[in-house]
């Protein structure tokens, strides 16, 4: 752990020159007096912690994924993205096996064995993104403080695995009723620092918070594990650091007189 804090450290010192650098060549580039217009191919991550009626199933989670971004030459960004959910800390009601299970949580398989299932988060996101750049006077007029919001599609459920998958009780076609699968609305805001160089066009990257409210509903139908029905909407809310780097291809100005080209 030691030497991962070591690496952030010596990482965002290399960043800090990077951009200090860009700074310094403001003035003595003519196109650094305007903002350019830029397609961007996203690569993301983020660490993210539960709130709400999710708080009730799972702990921290990762999120990473990619998107495509759009940036106009007045700084307005636009995008889609998609992630893949996944966590492997699960409350203990999030999901109940009384009836099929022993005292220790084992279940019995085809052949008399006892075997135990390990359980994961895992979902899924789909957003369409629209902000903007706002560029202070020290840095570069593609750099700047980013505010966006987003509207999309979010699920997420109950991984069950179980060794050799050949507990009667858990086959194929009963998992559905335990896995708690639930989709709907994903609202998204977000709010971070948006860094691009001049030139060497490499560390390209934004940082900052993000939040994610889903409004979904048990999938399902019948739960197993409750015995019932649940047919309640459901407030989940994902929370936590969102870090994006991307490949910008920067776009010809609107007037004309730059060529396209792309580094």
């Amino acid at each position: 752990m030691e030497k991962f804090f070591k690496a952030i450290i010596l990482y965002g010192t290399f960043l800090f020159f990077l951009h200090y650098n860009s700074v310094a060549q403001q003035t003595s580039i003519n196109k650094k007096a305007r903002p350019n217009r830029i397609l961007g191919f996203d690569f993301q991550y983020a660490a993210q912690l539960p709130f709400a009626d999710l708080a009730n199933k799972f702990g921290f989670n990762n999120a990473v994924g990619g998107g495509v971004r759009y940036k106009t030459q007045e700084n307005y960004i636009y995008g889609i993205s998609g992630n893949f959910i996944f966590g492997n800390t699960l409350k203990n009601d999030a999901i109940n096996f009384n009836g099929i299970v022993s005292n220790d949580g084992f279940f019995v398989n085809d052949n008399g064995q006892l075997v135990q299932a390990r359980l994961y988060e895992r979902g899924m996101s789909y957003i369409v993104t629209a902000g903007k750049i706002f560029s202070p006077k020290f840095t570069n007029k593609n750099s700047g403080l980013m505010l966006q919001v987003g509207v999309g599609y979010i699920q997420h459920k109950i991984r069950i695995e179980l060794p050799g998958e050949n507990v009667p009780q858990l086959r194929s076609a009963y998992k559905p009723g335990y896995d708690k699968l639930h989709s709907g609305i994903a609202l998204q805001q977000y709010i971070g620092w948006h860094f691009m160089q001049y030139q060497q066009h490499y560390a390209n990257f934004n940082v900052g918070i993000e939040v994610i409210e889903g409004i979904t509903q048990n999938r399902r139908g019948y739960n197993y594990d409750m015995q019932a029905y649940d047919t309640k909407k459901k407030l989940d809310i994902f929370a936590g650091i969102k870090f994006t780097w991307f490949i910008p291809r920067y776009l010809a100005y609107l007037d004309g007189k730059d060529e396209y080209y792309f580094k």
